[in-house]
């Protein structure tokens, strides 16, 4: 082994051990959470070094499929944490049985391909990938983009339903619609029947959006007695939930009222 491939095995064992101590493991290290489902917080002060260091050491290619920085939450059913793209880097597409939604928290400019369409994303917007729908990542911005990353592994995995398809074809899938495809086939104003087969669609909500829909519910003082300001992202083709298996997708709005807190006896994870 050279003195390069020495050097960099020991930074890679030296960032896995800085992820442990915060709760963390990278997608590149081969083993389950095996952790009890508690309470748990994580400060963006911390998780962000991080994952500048792990963009620093970790190679998309040589070292991993996907430069993804998992959140050891003990959940049995999904599973959440941070994904960063470069500028310039490209993950290969694939498809798998798992369904995904992908939050952006950092960057703009970068897209994921879905079926063919490229959803360029920007902070604050939400990409949803139902199950066996072809994916990619490139960034071809001049700035890392980072997103949360959540799948519904765990469940996946309990039903031994867990298998992926890599794309032969090249790096990336061909680009056979726009930028906003889906928004527009599958919004308000359509067909007066949808000719599709699968529960859910890839999708892609705007933040934009978002904003104005939870900016009048609070003008309107429309109010959640436990989560003040709230809003849940549908399925565009049913208005059922967003996605089947991760339960529900909120968005909760800053209010100033007192609320009840429930109880619920299904995992979540707020950010």
């Amino acid at each position: 082994m050279s003195k390069s491939a020495i050097d960099h095995r020991d930074r890679l064992e030296e960032l896995n051990g800085k992820l442990a101590n915060l709760g963390m493991r990278g997608y590149w290290q081969l083993r389950h959470d095996a952790d009890r489902m508690e309470p748990k917080l994580w400060r963006w002060a911390d998780i962000y070094p991080a994952l500048m260091e792990t963009a620093n050491v970790v190679r998309i290619g040589p070292d991993t499929f996907r430069r993804n920085v998992g959140l050891q939450t003990g959940s049995r059913t999904i599973s959440m944490g941070f994904q960063i793209v470069l500028p310039g880097e490209a993950a290969p597409p694939h498809r798998h049985t798992n369904t995904a939604l992908r939050f952006v928290i950092k960057g703009g400019g970068a897209y994921t391909t879905s079926n063919g369409e490229p959803m360029i994303m920007y902070p604050g917007d939400l990409l949803i990938q139902p199950n066996w729908a072809w994916h990619d990542h490139a960034n071809h911005s001049n700035e890392p983009i980072i997103w949360i990353d959540a799948l519904d592994s765990g469940l996946v995995n309990f039903l031994n339903a867990s298998f992926r398809e890599e794309w032969s074809e090249g790096m990336n899938q061909p680009l056979t619609k726009k930028d906003g495809a889906s928004r527009r086939l599958y919004g308000p104003a359509r067909q007066p029947v949808l000719q599709y087969e699968s529960p859910g669609v890839p999708y892609h909500y705007k933040w934009s959006e978002t904003l104005e829909a939870l900016q009048e519910l609070a003008e309107q003082c429309v109010r959640d007695p436990h989560d003040d300001v709230l809003l849940e992202y549908k399925n565009p083709i049913n208005t059922s939930r967003g996605m089947s298996t991760i339960v529900s997708v909120f968005l909760r709005g800053a209010g100033t009222s007192t609320v009840t807190v429930p109880r619920p006896n299904l995992p979540f994870c707020f950010h």
